[in-house]
């Protein structure tokens, strides 16, 4: 929800002090006033300043910019502020900075993209634009995790058992996977009965009869 320069305070670069206009209902300006105590973790007028102020003030704002452009700058960094929907102070403390890098950011591929820009410049605000990307994913990241986004959970609801089986609950590994892959496969020691030994027959010199009754 877009929040009005009325009562939710758009400041001119520089200035803490709040610019009020009279043009949203009594409930519009009743719901702005939640959402801006939702962003910036106060209810109070001088801590909801200082929070903005502290987004508003990381924001480029040329010298030559007229009233409308930069409220429309400001506004749309407020609408950042209250899109994140920070539930403490710590998710309050990224988003501001989540805030920070993604208008950084958009400044230094302004700058890349000026018409008499030379190529060193260019090359440096893309550098530039770069870290700050990869800064705001980091800091998304972050707030993900924090939110328990970055965790998977799988919900088991019915297990059907068939008759003699058994049913396990948890991470079931096998022993393939369990061994390292450098590690040689073992020799598993079995008892086993001992095998005969065959003891080789004695020679003997018994005579051997011939057929014709000669002696050998």
């Amino acid at each position: 929800m877009p929040v009005d320069a009325e009562t939710e305070k758009v400041f001119e670069a520089g200035n803490d002090e709040p610019k009020v206009k009279d043009k949203k209902s009594p409930a519009q300006v009743k719901e702005a006033r939640a959402l801006l105590a939702r962003a910036t973790g106060s209810e109070d007028d001088l801590i909801q300043n200082q929070r903005l102020m502290e987004v508003i003030n990381t924001l480029f704002l040329l010298s030559d910019m007229d009233e409308a452009t930069k409220n429309a700058k400001i506004q749309d960094a407020v609408d950042g502020l209250c899109a994140i929907d920070p539930r403490d102070e710590l998710e309050r403390m990224l988003a501001a900075q989540m805030i920070a890098c993604h208008h950084a950011a958009m400044e230094s591929f302004r700058r890349a993209s000026l018409p008499n820009q030379t190529f060193s410049g260019r090359d440096m605000a893309l550098k530039h634009a770069q870290k700050l990307i990869a800064t705001y994913a980091k800091h998304l990241e972050t707030l993900n995790k924090h939110r328990g986004k970055g965790q998977q959970k799988v919900t088991v609801e019915h297990v059907n058992v068939a008759a003699g089986g058994q049913a396990i609950v948890g991470s079931v590994e096998s022993e393939a996977k369990k061994r390292k892959p450098s590690e040689p496969n073992a020799v598993e020691h079995r008892a086993e009965a001992p095998m005969e030994i065959i003891k080789p027959r004695k020679k003997t010199n018994a005579r051997v009869k011939m057929k014709n009754g000669g002696n050998s």
